[in-house]
């Protein structure tokens, strides 16, 4: 499905929507957690022209993820026809922020804790995290931006992964957070990758260049001391060993894999910016292990990418034509997802690794023999029975608790004979389990590995087909819901006719042969864990323990065989927890007719009866009639009842109801016209329920309705679906609509308005006598109002808005060149002025901040240099005034420079730092001049001192410092 794109600005409001775009690229890489996405889009199409005010495009993908990306820093390209955008996911926060260097901490610290030091100020938060349980200490002499250190940290923590994700409320992000994960994605035994079917081609590489068996990791020395190494460390573990003084960490097993001499070892040197003996070591351990093997890479090639696939899954690749025949595992490292046209989605495959098939090496012996007899077929017998006798054996498995698995040569159609399966009855139900949590294993036999030919029984089939874990017992006819196997050997080549030999003596009887192979006992076991993808260490019982919503039930199979040996498998489901309702579906089609149900049981009558009573309370002294009484016996009270008959004949009364208890004339109350009344008489008309629908009085022989003034009434409670009047006084008008109009005069200006309100309040207002018109709204989101100079609304005047993002408020319209805009947020203001060529001027913090004359601290200055004296016009001082910074005062050496070096004399502190690089030409002692140069990293460089060539500054030489440039961030 391709997503509509909401574009957006500077506060994040939406002025748009795009859906015309083509050549979109949505790039989404586990390494580094990010994401970005590119697209085009033809001039001429709808709203092309808002891209240049946006700054923010969202959308949800596909799969109902929310995404927001960002325009800063990337340029719209553009050329006659169309636009190019490329965007970055909304991480920018952590690019542009900049850490600091960190000396190591005293104590470890949870990765929580690093990850809220580098996202401070940025909104990000942690959502899901995996690690929250390891704690390290960590030191970083460098800086980085804040999105790199967290990189670093994740290395730190056993290579952890990232995920960034937004969470939107219609267009606008609400939440951001970090998903922090041991590693994404998951085994995607359901996607296999088989070459001629999915995959066209599979190519290996084999690289040894960086291969190394020795490595010596090499430390940042301090200032003036030699390079550090870790020679006193002392450490062997088998494979990878140093000893005290040495400076190499060596492996022994890849010595003897990959080094032609015995005694020399492939060595490099390896640099990693620590000064620490023990992170040295720690970090050039990885790397050595990192080293040991040669890189294989396999580059396959996909005919289309699953659209199930997610960065981080790891898939089977499989190549039964390969020589060898090649069995790989892969992880999906990179999905590039188009979603306008969906077969140019591609997916990047690496960290292949070799698996070994999953057919039991006695299986395979068992295999080669067959191969080698040519009139031998092997078929595998498999039957399900109710107990270990044979009793109720069955071919299905649905309902049964055992069962067996026999191989047999030349005979592929199972029996059903249960003496033919004594001994090989193995129990695979366990007990009573957790309801809704049966789990079954479903086989299938097939042609080919695609699961072509697929069928129910072995007969001539050369592959098997396995389904794990399944919630039904009735096996699916889908060859992709199972994972095949090459289960029947090859028929061996016919030998070269032999002479016909002498017949033999006949021969002694040789000794007895060995015992076959079978399986003599078994033991299932289950424990409940919260992981799924490694087994549980605790205890195994035999019955299945309770399991609770997102948790896992790991199963254990441990199978004893008559020689001694042993294997053991596992299986694992996971108890889902109860999913949110869904929503409304859309109605259905109109079934079929369905057959004529029983005879309903319907209303025949609705009658009134009355009871004239002595009494208030209760029903005395007279009978149930269905003739309306005239009563004008104060001593008498009224009765009413409503008897219904049903067609069946039965019937049914309504609980009796006191109508009056006076004399004279009365309001009658009933379903239908009273008869044989008198002039004036009352009648409260109801339904059949009892609800009054009307009142009348008869005049003139005739039921006239009448109406009730409002001053008289006092309600408690009124339903009603309109209310005309001149003033309601209430203390809550619940789920109610006010449409209010009328006149509001303002100065010399009269404004004709309507005013709706619903939760969100809408007025629309109009000049009287002028074209002029607008629209304001108030919502729990914010307001918005604008004004058009028009009764078409084609022209607007000016418009504004105030929400959580800030306010903007703008005049004129983008569409007749004349738009004026600016905007208010945390992050600053914005200006625009369409009549103006400079696009966007922002207006921050740092170009308003001040920071008032203060002298070089000692920390500032670099080995060899201070300040020239503490006087007022040789002190070295430093201010800001907004984005101005200006340098004063004068430096000197304490130790000689020589002639034509170059030399760091001092380091300013964020904030007076240049926002490009400064040269400027300085002066020095008598007629000596020197090139001043000032980086971004605040770094004050001598260089070039001297008069007409390059000479000394000796001790106590007076260099000038008189500079202004612009700050930067």
């Amino acid at each position: 499905m391709k997503p509509l794109l909401y574009l957006q600005t500077m506060n994040s409001t939406s002025i748009g929507v795009m859906a015309d775009y083509y050549n979109d690229s949505h790039v989404i890489n586990v390494e580094s957690g990010s994401s970005t996405f590119d697209f085009e889009v033809e001039k001429t199409k709808e709203n092309a022209r808002l891209l240049s005010e946006t700054r923010f495009i969202s959308f949800r993908d596909d799969k109902g993820n929310a995404w927001k990306f960002s325009l800063f820093g990337n340029e719209i390209e553009e050329d006659h026809d169309r636009y190019i955008i490329r965007t970055e996911n909304l991480g920018y926060e952590l690019i542009n922020k900049v850490m600091n260097r960190w000396e190591k901490f005293p104590q470890p610290n949870p990765f929580e804790y690093y990850f809220n030091l580098c996202a401070q100020g940025t909104g990000w938060e942690i959502g899901i995290n995996e690690i929250s349980h390891m704690s390290r200490v960590v030191e970083y002499e460098g800086r980085a931006t804040a999105k790199k250190r967290i990189n670093e940290l994740l290395n730190a923590f056993d290579n952890a992964e990232i995920d960034y994700q937004v969470i939107m409320h219609n267009s606008k992000v609400i939440k951001k957070v970090a998903n922090i994960y041991r590693q994404r994605g998951r085994e995607r035994s359901d996607v296999q990758l088989v070459y001629g079917d999915t995959v066209t081609n599979i190519t290996k590489t084999v690289d040894t260049s960086d291969l190394r068996t020795a490595i010596a990791g090499v430390g940042k020395a301090k200032e003036g001391n030699e390079d550090v190494y870790f020679r006193d460390i002392e450490y062997d573990d088998g494979d990878f060993f140093t000893t005290k003084g040495a400076v190499f960490l060596r492996s022994r097993k890849a010595h003897q894999q990959y080094d032609d001499n015995e005694a020399v070892y492939n060595e490099d040197y390896w640099d990693y910016d620590t000064d620490n003996q023990d992170t040295l070591f720690k970090q050039t351990l990885a790397e050595l292990k990192r080293r040991v093997q040669p890189k294989i890479n396999y580059e396959v090639d996909l005919v289309e990418v699953d659209e199930n696939l997610e960065v981080g899954d790891f898939v089977s690749v499989i190549d039964h034509d390969y020589n060898p025949p090649l069995y790989l595992k892969a992880r999906v490292l990179e999905i590039d997802k188009c979603y306008s046209e969906p077969s140019r989605s591609k997916a990047l495959f690496g960290n292949f690794r070799i698996v070994e098939s999953s057919i039991d090496a006695r299986i395979k012996k068992l295999q080669e023999q067959l191969n080698s007899l040519k009139i031998e077929t092997p078929s595998l017998w498999v039957r399900y029975a109710d107990d270990d006798q044979g009793n109720g054996i069955s071919a299905s498995p649905a309902g049964k608790k055992y069962m067996a698995v026999k191989t047999v040569i030349n005979q592929p159609v199972p029996s059903d004979d249960p003496a033919d399966y004594v001994g090989l009855w193995i129990k695979v139900e366990g007990s009573q389990g957790i309801p809704g949590t049966n789990k079954y294993i479903w086989r299938k036999y097939a042609d080919t590995v695609s699961g072509g030919g697929m069928s129910d029984y072995p007969d001539g089939k050369a592959y098997i087909g396995m389904a794990y874990n399944k919630d039904t017992p009735t096996a699916s006819n889908n060859p992709k819901d199972y994972e095949w196997f090459l289960a029947k050997g090859n028929d061996g080549q016919d030998g070269a006719k032999g002479d016909k030999g002498d017949p033999g003596a006949t021969g002694n009887t040789g000794p007895k042969g060995e015992d076959g192979t079978g399986i003599a006992a078994s033991k299932v076991t289950y424990q409940a864990s919260i992981g799924g993808t490694s087994p549980p260490t605790g205890v195994w019982t035999t019955g299945i323990p309770s399991v609770g919503a997102n948790q896992y039930l790991w199963t254990k199979t441990e199978l004893s065989y008559t020689d001694g040996t042993k294997t053991v498998s596992y299986s694992v489901g996971k108890m889902g927890a109860d999913g949110k309702d869904g929503e409304t579906g859309q109605p259905g089609a109109t079934g079929p007719q369905g057959p004529a149900g029983a005879t309903g049981n319907g209303i025949k009558s609705i009658v009134e009866q009355y009871y004239i009573s002595t009494s208030p309370t209760t029903q005395t002294g007279g009978v149930w009639s269905t003739t309306v009484p005239n009563n004008a016996d104060p001593t008498k009270f009224v009765w009413r009842r409503i008897l219904t008959t049903y067609t069946n004949g039965t019937t049914s009364t309504s609980a009796p109801a006191l109508v009056l208890g006076m004399t004279g004339s009365y309001p009658i109350i009933s379903v239908t016209e009273p008869v044989g009344v008198s002039e004036g008489q009352q009648w409260w008309r109801t339904d059949a329920v009892g609800n009054v629908t009307g009142f009348y009085i008869l005049k003139g022989g005739k039921w006239q309705a009448q109406t009730i003034e409002q001053s008289l009434l006092n309600i408690v409670e009124l339903n009603a679906i309109k209310i005309t009047s001149a003033e309601i006084i209430a203390s809550t008008l619940s789920g109610s609509k006010f449409i209010n109009s009328g006149d509001y005069a303002e100065g010399n200006v009269t404004l004709n308005y309507v005013s709706e309100d619903v939760g969100v309040k809408t007025v629309t207002w109009k000049i009287a006598g002028d074209p002029q018109n607008g629209k304001f709204t108030q919502s729990p989101s914010g307001m918005t109002s604008i004004s058009y100079s028009d009764a078409t609304k084609n022209t607007i005047l000016w418009d504004w808005e105030a929400g959580s993002g800030g306010f903007r408020v703008s005049s004129g319209s983008a569409a007749s060149n004349n738009l004026v805009q600016s905007a208010v947020s945390p992050m600053g203001i914005a200006m625009r002025d369409y009549r103006e060529p400079y696009g966007i001027v922002n207006l921050t913090y740092k170009d308003l901040m001040t920071i008032p004359t203060t002298a070089f601290s000692s920390g500032m200055y670099k080995s060899g240099f201070t300040e020239y004296d503490s006087g007022d016009a040789n002190q070295p001082r430093y201010s800001r005034q907004n984005r101005i910074v200006q340098l004063t005062g004068a430096i000197k050496p304490t130790v000689e420079i020589a002639a034509g070096a170059q030399v760091t004399l001092a380091t300013l502190p964020v904030g007076v730092r240049p926002k490009q690089w400064v040269k400027t030409i300085m002066q020095g002692s008598g007629m000596n001049r020197y090139l001043l140069d000032i980086d971004m990293s605040g770094n004050m460089i001598l260089s070039r001192y001297g008069v007409t060539s390059q000479s000394a500054a000796g001790v106590g030489s007076w260099l000038n410092i008189a500079v202004m440039y612009v700050a930067g961030d």
